[in-house]
């Protein structure tokens, strides 16, 4: 694989999933499906290739278990909202259902106050 490049089937998929029909259950399944049909973003195809490992069901097979993921990126790209997309679909959803309440916690940290400010 080359990492430089996008593959073609992500792109592919991106186009699919914009000319889709909104769909209750797929927002449930994909971040890149909620982000377009719901918050009105759509993303880039660097932003749905991260965000579609945590995504299951027709969209992508996805057969990996994802509690990590290292990005290797250059700066001004947009994984800040990238990562937004993820931590309000993961908080709309309860995807990660934890604590005493079951509920899902999203914590923000940057090295500054101001940068973790911006991107609440």
């Amino acid at each position: 694989m080359q990492y430089t490049q996008v593959p073609a089937n992500v792109k592919t998929e991106l186009n699919r999933l914009k000319t889709e029909p909104f769909d209750f259950t797929v927002c449930m399944e994909h971040p890149s499906y909620f982000a377009h049909h719901v918050l009105g973003i759509t993303p880039y195809s660097y932003q749905h290739l991260i965000l579609r490992k945590f995504s299951k069901g027709r969209w992508h097979k996805n057969t990996e278990k994802n509690d990590r993921i290292i990005i290797c990126k250059s700066r001004q790209i947009g994984m800040s909202i990238c990562l937004a997309i993820l931590a309000v679909w993961y908080a709309a959803y309860n995807k990660a259902k934890s604590g005493t309440l079951k509920n899902t916690k999203v914590g923000i940290i940057s090295s500054s106050d101001d940068q973790a400010k911006k991107l609440m």
